[in-house]
């Protein structure tokens, strides 16, 4: 089968165009692997066009059909799993690969396609740390910006003159105040 004018459409970005030619020719060739991929690619490659995890399904869809007509075709395969991992769908993809294994368990491809399943089922697990959590708004009013201002206000003052030396300590002792708070928060939030 010759794809060069499909070929041509996709490279030229007429995506939609190519999808119509290549769903007709599915209807008329239900036996066409190479068809079902290249509608697959294309959906792929809108799904990366527009940022749409729906249409990397439609595409694992086609995949699935070149399968079908050629299951001995890894390389279909890796597609399928491509473009579900794409989808964020290999939850579906893993039991889908199992149930088709304990039916042929020496099926090499299987195994290899379950494995390859697994692992980047491994690697798309988020292993970010938690979020921190968030000080409420009052206490970071009262304690971040009343007693370390005011704090630091008071020692501040307490240089102007002798009449305002008992300032100091009242300064010192906020912002000891202050730093216990700081001190506590910080434990809490690491939890």
């Amino acid at each position: 089968m010759d794809f060069s004018r499909i070929d041509r459409l996709i490279a030229d970005g007429f995506l939609d165009d190519a999808v119509r030619e290549l769903r007709i020719l599915v209807k008329t060739e239900t036996g066409n692997a190479e068809a079902y991929v290249k509608l697959g690619q294309v959906f792929c490659r809108m799904g990366n066009r527009d940022h749409n995890n729906s249409l990397y399904i439609i595409a694992g869809d086609y995949f699935r059909r070149a399968i079908e007509v050629e299951p001995g075709k890894e390389e279909y395969h890796d597609l399928l799993i491509g473009a579900m991992a794409q989808a964020e769908r290999l939850d579906v993809l893993a039991p889908e690969y199992s149930k088709k294994l304990a039916a042929d368990p020496q099926n090499e491809i299987l195994q290899r396609c379950l494995r390859k399943i697994k692992t980047i089922s491994l690697m798309a697990v988020d292993r970010s740390s938690p979020k921190k959590k968030k000080t409420p708004l009052i206490l970071r009013i009262i304690f971040d910006m009343s007693l370390l201002p005011g704090g630091v206000l008071a020692v501040i003052i307490s240089f102007f003159g002798k009449e305002y030396r008992d300032q100091l300590w009242i300064g010192i002792l906020t912002l000891i105040i202050y730093a216990g708070y700081k001190v506590l928060y910080s434990r809490y939030t690491k939890k």
